[in-house]
């Protein structure tokens, strides 16, 4: 395509150049992403480590553009509307660090009245300013809170400003504006924590001082994997979590083997637990719809609540043993474009009953 080709190479050409200082310090914005993740972004950015990414990962840039682009905009026109009262934004934006954590505000709302923030639910903001963060995202997701990894940004960039400037902030306000319609804004209320800003710094401090990625949680798969679709790193990661020992069994010391037993046993209380709420929900499921039917409706969009019970359409599948026959028959030989997934591994868990001896 014309424009995408024009599009990539100018991006190419533009790389965002960062100091040395990045790799040593982990920003509010990475803080509250998976550890695992930003362990290995870490040493990639330090030159004297030698971390890879994936073969076949590929840098999509639209949507930090995206933001850059739009955020130019969203500062020329706080700045039309707030004046002076709006500050360190833009091209006088400043970083804040403490120990080996760091932030960077988009913006700071100053002299404000303690009311500011009435809109959102707010009578005092218990001070004269206020944080504010600016966020563009994309139009199909039904944004109904503030993404916790934002909200966790904003909690250090409260306690950094907190325990760094003259201004002492209790609030901050994350602004999320639709990528299509830009005046369609959600904003977002974030109360200051000393708690999490106390968690940042102790995350931060394990990410940047840890040895190995292995010490990180991999909190994007823990949390079921959807933060690692997006993430440079997935083989590097897949392969510790993949790396079955290759001693089949021995003889564990009465302390180890105790500390199995009782890992072993709450896991399996866990697998009871969901497999309980699933069942509960299938019920429920099963209620919602004998509904649906007995008032003849496959959708409901009122009083705040949607439901849509459709159809959908069953997925094309190939019948492998036909096919094996008919490409036999045709002198065809189909293991020439057979493939082999990538290795993966499989944690069984099984609790026995105790002896009483």
């Amino acid at each position: 395509m014309v424009s995408k080709l024009a599009m990539d190479t100018y991006a190419a050409s533009r790389p965002k150049k960062f100091g040395k200082k990045r790799a040593l310090v982990v920003g509010a914005s990475e803080v509250g992403r998976c550890m695992r993740q930003i362990g290995y972004l870490k040493k990639s950015e330090d030159t004297r480590f030698e971390v890879e990414t994936d073969k076949d990962y590929v840098n999509s840039y639209g949507a930090i553009t995206r933001g850059n682009v739009f955020e130019t905009h969203w500062v020329k026109a706080m700045k039309h509307q707030y004046g002076d009262n709006f500050i360190m934004a833009g091209s006088k934006q400043r970083s804040w660090t403490v120990g080996v954590l760091s932030g960077t505000p988009d913006g700071i709302m100053i002299n404000q009245k303690r009311d500011a923030l009435k809109h959102l639910g707010v009578k005092n903001i218990k001070s004269d300013c206020f944080v504010i963060d600016c966020k563009t995202i994309d139009p199909r997701i039904n944004l109904k809170e503030a993404k916790p990894e934002h909200v966790f940004q904003i909690q250090v960039q409260l306690g950094l400003l907190r325990e760094l400037s003259e201004y002492k902030p209790v609030y901050g306000v994350l602004s999320y504006h639709n990528a299509s319609f830009v005046d369609d804004i959600v904003e977002f209320l974030v109360l200051f924590a000393p708690s999490v800003y106390a968690e940042a710094k102790v995350r931060a401090a394990k990410i940047i001082h840890s040895e190995s990625a292995a010490e990180l949680l991999p909190e994007g798969w823990i949390a079921g994997g959807k933060e690692c679709d997006y993430c440079r790193f997935q083989q590097a990661c897949s392969g510790i979590r993949g790396n079955v020992p290759a001693t089949e069994t021995k003889k564990l010391d009465p302390q180890t083997l105790e500390h199995f037993i009782q890992l072993a046993m709450e896991y399996e209380g866990y697998d009871d637990t969901i497999s309980g709420l699933e069942a509960k929900k299938r019920e429920l499921q099963h209620n919602i719809k004998t509904q649906l039917q007995e008032h003849g409706l496959r959708k409901i969009d009122d009083g705040g609540i949607k439901i849509v019970w459709s159809p959908v359409v069953g997925r094309t599948s190939w019948d492998m043993p036909k096919l094996r026959a008919a490409a036999q028959a045709a002198g065809l030989d189909i293991q020439q474009f057979e493939t082999v997934g990538d290795a993966t591994n499989r944690l069984t868990v099984t609790v026995l009953p105790r002896s009483n001896k």
